[in-house]
Parts: structure tokens; sequence; C-alpha cells
């Protein structure tokens, strides 16, 4: 009941925001009518359908691999594509590897039974962090084959507290769950949960992937000529704040900054709050040669991960919001990496500031001795 409520303050939420917020409108407007698209295209004869499930587009990453092994193994097999958020579904809805992509819908439990019903998939599978409660109950009442990967737990969350219950034992209901480190399956076996297999991190697959069919970016080659590059990468405005100071001081550094935010008020605020001024990479042309600002703002999404060939260091932005976004994937091209300090959920970014593959920053101060 509780949990019902929260869903329903959450959805007013939702449609107060989208009146000025294009992301929270998306996400509105791309579950619309959702049953009646179902319908239609699961009206004919069933398909062998396996549905996966992916928060945004970093969940999507890791989840890639599977799904493509699965189709090129299984070329008849449908795949099913989930996303929360708009900022996956945006990037990935015409992604070849899925046969059909879409929203998934609130987790309420009609939601959850009519969806299940209309697409009856053979299995089941999530992504690192999605556990909706009404979706994974009905899973498992109707005997669905359900599987977690690229699993991270952690003693705080809320499986294991004393209001967690219930949760923890959909944890139990998994066919089988995936995790990325032995703590997290030690954790899961003390709360008995034993379905567990310890399988890494699927995206460092993804990343080597990545590294092995990059493509060229004549803008920014150019943009960098034979200057030293920075790139922020996922940046959040107190990400910006701490490299006004160098920004300003360092003329002989290009600057590559790639906001997490990429709407038009969003690049507006980032531009406006820059020491000095800034080109757009879509206002450029392919051929262009010459800069006179030393930054370059990427107002697209869906370019991060390969730019990093480009850089001489990255800085990988949310270490002084929500945390930390991927830093796998520039350190697969071997650059040096900085961070803000909200890391401790990351165990890629804890294993290479071990190792001294990477390094913290906690204030602007801390930038200049090291860069």
């Amino acid at each position: 009941m509780f949990y019902h409520l929260l869903l329903q303050i959450y959805k007013l939420g939702i449609r107060v925001a989208s009146l000025w917020q294009p992301k929270a409108k998306a996400w509105i407007a791309g579950r619309k009518n959702w049953r009646a698209t179902l319908q239609s295209m699961f009206k004919e004869a069933p398909h062998s359908v396996i549905w996966f499930h992916c928060a945004s587009l970093g969940e999507f990453e890791q989840g890639r691999p599977l799904m493509e092994r699965i189709k090129q193994e299984q070329p008849n097999q449908k795949i099913v594509l989930t996303f929360f958020s708009p900022s996956g579904y945006d990037v990935r809805k015409n992604y070849q590897g899925a046969d059909y992509i879409w929203y998934m819908p609130l987790d309420t439990q009609k939601n959850a039974t009519d969806f299940i019903n209309f697409l009856q998939p053979r299995l089941a599978i999530f992504v690192k962090y999605e556990f909706w409660y009404n979706f994974l109950y009905t899973l498992q009442v109707q005997n669905i084959p359900t599987f977690l990967i690229g699993g991270l737990f952690r003693q705080e969350q809320y499986f294991f507290k004393w209001y967690g219950k219930r949760y923890l034992h959909l944890l139990k209901g998994f066919s089988q769950l995936f995790v990325q480190n032995t703590a997290s399956k030690q954790l899961l076996a003390k709360h008995g949960v034993n379905a567990v297999s310890l399988a890494g991190d699927p995206r460092i697959d993804r990343v080597f992937q990545i590294a092995q069919m990059v493509n060229s970016f004549p803008i920014v080659a150019s943009f960098k000529n034979k200057q030293p590059l920075l790139v922020l990468g996922s940046t959040h405005p107190q990400d910006i704040a701490i490299w006004k100071t160098f920004i300003k001081k360092n003329k002989d550094w290009k600057i590559l900054i790639v906001p997490h935010e990429v709407e038009n008020l969003a690049i507006q605020q980032l531009e406006n709050s820059l020491p000095v001024s800034a080109h757009r990479y879509t206002t450029l042309r392919k051929n262009t040669t010459t800069f006179p600002h030393p930054i370059l703002i990427i107002n697209t999404i869906g370019m991060l991960n390969q730019l990093y060939q480009y850089a001489d260091v990255v800085y990988i932005g949310g270490g002084f919001g929500g945390g930390i976004h991927n830093t796998l994937e520039p350190a697969v091209f071997g650059v040096p990496i900085l961070i803000g300090p909200k890391h401790e959920k990351f165990e890629e970014a804890k294993s290479m500031l071990r190792t001294k593959g990477m390094r913290m920053v906690k204030e602007e101060a801390d930038i200049q001795p090291i860069m």
C-alpha cells in the first residue's frame, strides 16, 4: 500500500515537472498508449521473447554484449529492450540489436501484469540496479526465469534493512544473480540468497569493444591539434566549478566538456558559468579548422565513450553530487583519470585509486599540483 502511494506521488511529480522539464515530458509521452502498442505488435503468433530491462544508457552498455551474443547465436530469438529513463531510450531507440524498444511502464500491479502477459517472455534479464517490485513479483508468480547481470550489493541497501524483507524475498526469487565482486556474493549469502555467481563487470567487455572500433571525429581532432586536451566527461555544474581557475590560467590546454545534461537551457547555463568563451559542437562544420575559443562543448549524446581517444587527461563528473559516472570508458584508452570524492559505491574506481591508476580531487586547490 505504501509502495503504491509512493508510485502515485512519483507519477504526479513527473506530470508537474513535465510542464517545464523536457526529460519529464519525454518520460510521460513515451509511455502513452503502451497497451495498444503492445497488443498490436504481439497479436499475431506468439514470439519467443527475451526481455532486457535497463534503467538508462549506462546500464544498456552493460547489457549490450549479452544482447548481441544472444542475437548472434540465436538470430530467430526476439529481443525486447526497455528503458526507465529518457536518457537511455532517446539515444538507443533505433538500436539494431533489439527487435522492440520501449519505455517500461510505471511499476503498478496492473501495468506489470498486462505488460508481462502481452510479452510472455521466455526469460527476463535486469541490468545492475533495477528492482521494480511488481514486475519482479509478477515474473516470479508466472514462473518466468529472471536474471540480474552486473549486480552490486552493499550492506546499507534497503534489501538488508528491517523494512526491506519483502524486497529481500524478491532477490531470493531470481533464477540467478550475476554479481561483480566477492563482497556482493558474500553479503547475499549472509542473508540467505544463494543463487549467485561471481561474473565481474560486463562493462569491461563493452569498453574493450568500443576501444577496438572507435570512430574518428574530425572536428575534435582539429580542435585538439597538437595541444594537450583535457576532457571533462559527464559533468554537472559542481564539477565545472572546480575547474574554472585552471581553465582561466592554463591557456596552453584545450578543454572538451561533455555535460551530463544537453538540453539547450543547461548548455546556456554552462556557457554562462565558464570563465572563457566556448564553441558548441553542433554549430561547427565538419571541415572547421579554426577555433578562436579554447573550449569545445559537446551538446549531443552518445559520443563521450569514443571521445576519450583524444584525451591527455580525463576528469569524470558526478563526484560532487550523486556519484561519479563511468570510469572504465576512459581507462581502456590508458589516459590519466581524475574524479571527485563521491566514489565509494563504485568498485572499479576504488580499485584504480588503490593501484594509482586514478587520482581524486576534493577541491579546486587539488587540481594544479596534479596537472
